[in-house]
């Protein structure tokens, strides 16, 4: 075989491997789509890295490595700066996180719902909820509280009963440890049922029937007497 053969050959199979291994421009692999350039949400494709990945520049400044799937489908839309965006938004959307409000409402529904809390014990622990309107929005617990007045904290009528509308109010201390004190179920008609518990049954507020006794007003005419009528009818 002469040299000239060999060299030919040499060079003949190196490009036969060049064209079997080629990849098109901007080193792309083969049958990839050219993304270069393109925008994605706030993501703009700079340049191709491998495997199906892109380098990509957020509107932020900020900087992504992100699959080709993930830019297609939207799945990626930022360097992770929008979702971070959207949770700041939601978390500030009443304006309110730094309020007295909102700082009561996060405390009432710790000892509530979370063991860790020092005070689930006497909350969640006995089995006090926040009901489910208030649990999910502070907008809604605002809404039915209104602001708190100066000096006066959250307080449940029925200390049995659990936190929701008509079972709670803005108290003083002193209003606050009277309620403790003298806090206790009721028996009436053979039953033995908490102020809330009957306040449900009769279709009343729990306030309404403690504010009769409060008065004065017999375990019978507390809960016989309907709604508007006066302990002198």
């Amino acid at each position: 075989m002469s040299i000239a053969y060999a060299v030919a050959k040499s060079v003949i199979g190196y490009y036969i491997k060049r064209m079997q291994n080629a990849q098109p421009k901007y080193g792309l692999d083969r049958g990839k789509v050219d993304l270069r350039g393109k925008r994605f949400g706030r993501l703009f494709v700079k340049t191709y890295v491998k495997g199906g990945l892109w380098h990509c520049v957020c509107d932020c400044g900020g900087e992504a490595t992100v699959l080709t799937r993930n830019l297609n489908n939207g799945n990626t839309r930022s360097c992770g700066c929008l979702q971070k965006s959207i949770t700041a938004k939601m978390r500030t959307t009443h304006g309110m996180s730094n309020s007295t409000e909102y700082h009561i409402w996060r405390t009432m529904k710790a000892r509530c719902s979370q063991p860790t809390d020092c005070n689930y014990p006497n909350y969640g622990g006995r089995g006090i909820k926040v009901c489910e309107q208030w649990q999910n929005s502070f907008e809604a617990f605002l809404a039915d509280m209104g602001r708190r007045p100066a000096g006066l904290t959250l307080d449940r009528i029925d200390v049995n009963g659990d936190y929701e509308p008509g079972n709670c109010r803005w108290a003083t201390t002193a209003e606050q440890n009277t309620n403790r004190r003298n806090n206790h179920k009721i028996e009436f008609g053979g039953r033995t049922l908490t102020v809330t518990q009957w306040a449900r049954e009769l279709g009343v507020k729990p306030g309404l029937i403690a504010n009769r006794l409060r008065a004065g007003w017999s375990v019978h005419r507390a809960l016989s007497q309907p709604r508007g009528g006066s302990r002198h009818d």
